[in-house]
């Protein structure tokens, strides 16, 4: 089979074949691809070993229901301790609305 892509749509297929995103009637296009060049199987083998990393950096233990729950009061505190509470209540906003002139006269 005679393949006609460009060198960047070679490497895009080769990444939507190893993030399992190609489509399977391209599948042996992309094993073509890097079973006849080193430069697509280097390319091929950088991706994969990518991925691997990337999904390994994801954490994979679950938590109960109390850690859970003990996790999100923690993290709601440091959320309050970060961000400035300068939240008016609404009845400030109103007091401060009608302690301004509606309107001006000028002469």
């Amino acid at each position: 089979m005679r393949i006609n892509f460009t060198d960047e749509t070679k490497k895009q297929m080769i990444a939507s074949y190893v993030n399992g995103t190609l489509k399977a009637k391209d599948t042996a296009v992309v094993e073509e691809i890097v079973g006849s060049s080193t430069v697509y199987k280097y390319f091929y083998d950088r991706k994969v070993q990518e991925r691997e990393f990337l999904l390994q950096m994801i954490p994979q233990e679950r938590l109960s229901h109390t850690e859970k729950e003990s996790l999100v009061a923690e993290l709601r505190s440091i959320n309050q301790d970060l961000m400035e509470a300068d939240v008016e209540t609404w009845k400030d906003q109103v007091q401060s609305f009608l302690k301004k002139p509606f309107f001006t006269i000028r002469y």
